[in-house]
């Protein structure tokens, strides 16, 4: 955090203002712990956040650990460039949902079968994921390894990518099956939107088969009458949706499963 504007007196006194009231509810501070935000705010908030991240941190690090221990390897050294943005967004993160992500993102990064291969973007990938976005990736990622692994093992991303593909319709009937259910239709155009957004899917309009049909009888009907259809007045051009994993988002999913699970499908 970067506490050069808030160096001096005046900025300090001007910011322990408007800070105050908007910290005391997002930090939740017990009511005897309050003077000492407002008698030193920015070295509290400082105090608090470094806890809570360090905590983090040493949660995260602990499950990774225990995942890369378990599949019987030792870990390997992480570059810096991949360990600092990780660990720096997973210390931002409370949910327990996406903390065990990140756990199993760290422990492929050390794990020695997998550091080669891992991408410096999929830290970039689940900070931008909702605790819900990141439900439904999941419901998304389970149904799409359901069809493929029973004839496909090892698994690839690329294999994975391949049996993703599914019209946008059929994701109600997926979720539907699932214990996760979307709070509304906003919600359900959003993320996939921003899983787009973030490369782990593609979205592709497609023009409906049953348009082409259609044309073709209309044309054949105006044949009969000697004219030519006007379009699109008389054939309303209909599109379907379709969402797939990119190769990246597939191998970025596969990332972040438990350690021993990816083990199975070669991540």
């Amino acid at each position: 955090m970067d506490l050069k504007p808030l160096e001096t007196v005046s900025a300090i006194a001007a910011a322990v203002k408007v800070a105050e009231p908007f910290l005391a509810k997002i930090l939740g501070p017990p009511s005897e712990e309050l003077g000492k935000v407002i008698a030193a705010p920015i070295k509290d908030l400082g105090e608090r956040l470094a806890r809570r991240r360090q905590e983090r941190i040493t949660q995260v690090a602990a499950g990774s650990a225990e995942q890369v221990r378990n599949s019987g390897a030792e870990p390997v050294q992480v570059p810096d460039y991949i360990l600092v943005p990780l660990l720096e967004k997973a210390s931002l993160v409370d949910d327990d949902g996406l903390q065990a992500m990140w756990s199993s993102l760290l422990a492929h990064a050390a794990h020695p079968d997998h550091s080669d291969t891992f991408s410096h973007l999929y830290p970039e990938m689940l900070a931008g994921l909702s605790p819900r976005q990141a439900k439904f990736l999941q419901v998304y990622f389970e149904h799409s390894h359901r069809v493929v692994t029973p004839t496909i093992q090892p698994l690839s991303p690329s294999e994975l990518v391949m049996n993703s593909r599914m019209e946008e319709f059929m994701l109600i009937e997926i979720v539907g099956a699932s214990s996760f259910k979307w709070n509304t239709n906003s919600e359900k155009s959003g993320t996939i939107d921003t899983l787009a957004a973030l490369g782990i899917f593609r979205v592709e309009p497609e023009v409906d088969p049953e348009w082409y049909r259609s044309l073709i009888y209309k044309y054949n009907q105006s044949a009969r009458g000697g004219r030519t259809p006007d379009l699109p007045k008389d054939v309303a051009i209909t599109m379907r949706r379709y969402c797939q994993f990119t190769v990246v988002g597939a191998a970025f999913v596969m990332a972040y499963q438990p350690l021993d699970g990816a083990r199975k499908t070669e991540a």
